[in-house]
């Protein structure tokens, strides 16, 4: 497949945004959105405290900064 990853389950929210994926070899992450919809983060956790990347936000809803 080139590389690339195959999900064996997605789940979504009440919103339908997509809010985890479990690959075909077990890893999953999680993603956790803000009240305007957009992602603030992508967790390797349920709960959200292992960060694998996360994403800020200026007033304008513009992407300003990314951690990893």
């Amino acid at each position: 497949m080139n590389g690339s990853t195959v999900y064996s389950s997605n789940s979504y929210d009440a919103p339908g945004q997509l809010s985890s994926e479990i690959a075909g070899t077990g890893v999953a992450r999680y993603l956790c959105f803000d009240v305007t919809g957009k992602v603030t983060g992508v967790y390797a956790d349920a709960a959200f405290t292992q960060p694998k990347v996360t994403f800020a936000y200026n007033e304008l809803g513009q992407g300003t900064t990314q951690y990893y």
